[in-house]
């Protein structure tokens, strides 16, 4: 038997990886195709794709890198082959939907809610006369198999049975734990609202968390190379995500009424922060790889001349740090997903060839002004979800276009030599001496031509211009003294804008689903509605609005045109669902009313399930009536829409 635990340990480390990427997928078809009470696909194809390539593989993961990290702390063990075993037996995670199957299927295992039904069923899972509402048949012969392949293994490593228990032990309560922490705060946080939309980018966000945390234990020295890395450097970036959030949170604030009595909202910050963090890793990386002769010449910091990463680390570690920056994005939202890509991409052109922007003056600091122009859009887009660019006006743009085009320049003068043998152009470079005279007005200018373009007291501008040039013709690049200068002036910059609404372009964002009943007059608010669909054609809070300014007019056959039109080209909310069901129940199309309404329950639309006990009453299906009525109550939904289906 050790032979064959040692056998697996040394198999190749990228085979195994394979196999624990493809497991979650084939385990997803299997309970499509075999489990009929379980669907492959959610009804949002979007969701869908969440919960199959981000939320299972976060959850799986952070499964697999808890148990690693128990390996190692125990017995020591080399951990990549400690992963490869992990990885490639994997594949047992696709047993339970044959297993639920064969006891007949129909098994839809729930959440933990409270502690002492967590304690119930890890002390019950192997029990098999007791039936566990979280574990399904199958489930329970999956954590066996992985209990008996845990002891087994631990054994052949090391001989000690008590150890191997402790192990076990340790495993089933992490596994427990990650598995009901959902449950455990979901009565609070998961049916409330959010700015990060769905409950399954939630799911994958504290799972993304944990399996951080296990990444660390597991590998801190790399968390070490990573703090000896330039990481200050990312002060010239975060506060233009700061400066996004503030803009977002203003110019949306009437979208969003609770926005932030949600503990995710406040995660979704963090997430994004970490997204661009890891975003800017990529980026220094990248940058110092292709940078390494250049910076021996000129004598700079490099990653790879000073030791803290080797070359050949350097494609495992930029794969890496790309996917847990992808998870992170996405779990806080597809926009911020986007415009990160945007970002990263821009950053990878900057530095590799046989592109390597860098090397051209003027075009160079343009591609990191757009970086920058896209770091406060990232903020924005948390919040204003389609197109946050269009919030801001040409002077927030011009100004952050032409500030860094024209002043990032000053940076190249400590790189000389090296950039003239790199064949890197810059005002240094093509013009000899005279090139620091010319970069020196062309950073100095800079706070002139802002000044002017927010309408700063033009004496600010003239003393900010005085101080850089005088910098700007020193011998010695002073960075500090730049950071120093830009960030004080960027301060005034950013409160100048931010009193001021004339840097926004207008969304009419002053009406909520919610205050839809004060209008007494519903017709003027159709067209403030579509001005603002016009800016963002998937706003959900606008298409509440919009579908229940139509419901409330009695215009269902609209109501209908338009939920099916843009369920084809917008994620739906449980909400939107919800009235859609209202509006197919008045146009007696009753088996699509229901199904709708069961969808938005789903998508934890607890209201409808009062609007599901309504339509059973009235085809006179007591029964099921009763049923919806007696969760409805359970939940403390609202059955103010519900009551509509008894109005003429």
């Amino acid at each position: 038997m050790k032979k064959i635990f040692e056998y697996i340990e040394k198999s190749n480390f990228t085979n195994a990886l394979i196999i624990a990427l493809i497991s979650p997928i084939i385990r997803g078809v299997l309970e499509g195709a075999i489990d009929h009470n379980k669907m492959l696909t959610n009804p949002i194809e979007y969701k869908s794709f969440l919960f199959i390539f981000f939320h299972q593989y976060a959850f799986y993961f952070a499964v697999y890198l808890a148990l690693a990290f128990l390996i190692r702390l125990f017995y020591k063990k080399n951990r990549i082959e400690i992963l490869t075993f992990i990885f490639s037996t994997s594949i047992i995670i696709i047993t339970p939907p044959i297993i639920d199957a064969i006891f007949g299927g129909n098994f839809r295992p729930s959440y933990i809610f409270t502690f002492d039904e967590f304690i119930y069923s890890l002390l019950n899972v192997f029990n098999p006369f007791v039936e566990l509402r979280a574990l399904s048949p199958g489930m329970r012969v999956e954590i066996f198999l992985a209990v008996i392949g845990i002891f087994l293994w631990t054994l052949s490593i090391e001989k000690h049975f008590i150890k191997s228990i402790l192990i076990i032990i340790l495993f089933l309560t992490i596994v427990a734990l990650i598995g009901s922490m959902p449950g455990f705060i979901s009565k609070i946080y998961f049916n409330s609202f959010s700015l990060i939309e769905t409950d399954t980018q939630r799911y994958t966000l504290l799972n993304l968390y944990i399996l951080t945390i296990f990444l660390i234990f597991i590998f801190p020295e790399y968390t070490l190379k990573i703090l000896k890395m330039r990481i200050y450097k990312f002060l010239y970036y975060l506060p233009l995500l700061i400066f996004g959030f503030f803009i977002g949170i203003k110019v949306v604030k009437w979208t969003y009424f609770k926005a932030f009595e949600n503990i995710f909202d406040y995660l979704g910050i963090f997430n994004i922060i970490i997204s661009l963090f890891l975003a800017f890793l990529i980026a220094l990386i990248i940058n110092d790889y292709y940078d390494r002769e250049i910076d021996k010449i000129n004598n700079k910091k490099n990653v790879f001349n000073e030791g803290i990463l080797k070359e050949n680390e350097f494609l495992p570690f930029i794969i890496v740090l790309f996917v847990l920056c992808v998870f992170f994005s996405i779990s806080a939202s597809y926009s911020v997903f986007i415009v990160l890509l945007v970002i990263l991409s821009s950053a990878i052109i900057y530095s590799i060839e046989p592109i390597r922007l860098k090397r051209f003056w003027i075009l160079s600091t343009l591609n990191l002004s757009f970086i920058a122009l896209m770091g406060i859009v990232l903020g924005i887009s948390y919040f204003y979800k389609e197109n946050p660019i269009l919030i801001l006006n040409e002077k927030i743009i011009l100004s952050v276009l032409i500030g860094i085009t024209l002043g990032f320049g000053i940076k190249d003068l400590s790189d000389i030599e090296g950039d003239r043998k790199g064949f890197i152009f810059t005002a240094y470079t093509l013009f000899g001496n005279f090139g620091k005279f010319i970069q020196g007005i062309l950073t100095s200018s800079t706070f002139l031509i802002i000044s002017k373009i927010l309408e700063i007291n033009i004496l600010v501008g003239i003393s900010f211009f005085i101080v850089c040039f005088i910098f700007s013709i020193q011998k010695k690049f002073y960075e500090f003294l730049f950071l120093l200068l830009f960030s004080i002036f960027s301060i005034i910059c950013f409160y100048k804008i931010y009193q001021s609404d004339k840097f926004f372009n207008e969304v009419s964002y002053n009406y909520h689903a919610l205050e839809l009943m004060k209008f007494s007059d519903l017709k003027p608010l159709e067209k403030k509605v579509n001005d603002v669909l016009n800016y963002e054609f998937c706003n959900r809070n606008m298409r509440e609005i919009q579908a229940l300014l139509y419901y409330d007019l009695k215009q269902y056959e609209k109501l209908d045109s338009l939920m099916n039109f843009i369920s084809n080209r917008c994620y739906l909310n449980g909400r939107l669902y919800h009235i859609w069901s209202l509006a197919l129940f008045k146009l007696k199309k009753y088996h699509l009313a229901i199904e709708k309404a069961k969808i938005a329950t789903l998508l934890l639309e607890i209201d409808a399930y009062w609007t599901l006990s309504a339509m059973h009453y009235i085809l006179k299906d007591n029964f099921k009536s009763l049923h919806y009525q007696n969760i409805a109550i359970k939940k403390k939904a609202n059955d103010k829409l519900a009551w509509t289906l008894f109005n003429p």
